[in-house]
């Protein structure tokens, strides 16, 4: 598997059970990954997170899409360049945190 955008923040089985699990703490269906379908596409994906829902859902569940994609990517980069390896829920604990701040 390549190592693409779309396999880092959608494909990924750890990625997806990030996603899993932001999904069940926000109640927010949209995350989670057995609900998306099939998108290749980033853009569209993001798009349609949330879009069933009125606009202040949907921005409050577009803000947590972004911060859990900064936070995979801040995962990523620790595991390549410093060897450390978080579980998923390590990275949900962030995730809230950084949500609450």
């Amino acid at each position: 598997m390549g190592k693409t955008t779309s396999h880092l923040f959608q494909e990924c089985n750890f990625s997806r059970m990030i996603w899993d699990k932001v999904s069940t703490w926000t109640g927010a269906v949209d995350l989670k990954p057995s609900n998306w379908g099939c998108m290749n596409d980033m853009e569209q994906w993001f798009v349609n997170m949330g879009s069933s829902n009125n606009n202040e859902v949907r921005d409050e569940i577009r803000s947590i899409v972004i911060l859990t994609i900064w936070e995979i990517w801040k995962d990523r980069n620790n595991r390549v360049f410093n060897k450390f390896c978080s579980t998923p829920s390590q990275v949900l604990s962030t995730i809230q945190d950084e949500a609450k701040a």
